[in-house]
């Protein structure tokens, strides 16, 4: 798996050597960051996760 800094070292080469994709760069990274700020707003319920773990568990069915 890839870390955050050679995501970044391989998209500034791409970037280097392709110029013109910039701007879809700039499209992806806006788009991503809206995501991960989405993400980071969802409030964690420990009783809800608890309560849907447990439904999970009970109608899974386990060999």
């Amino acid at each position: 798996m890839a870390t955050y800094s050679d995501a970044i070292y391989a998209l500034t080469n791409l970037l280097s050597e392709n110029g013109d994709l910039e701007g879809v760069a700039a499209a992806k990274i806006n788009e991503l960051t809206a995501e991960l700020e989405a993400a980071s707003l969802e409030e964690f319920n420990p009783d809800e996760r608890i309560r849907t773990g447990f439904t999970n568990f009970k109608t899974e069915k386990f060999e």
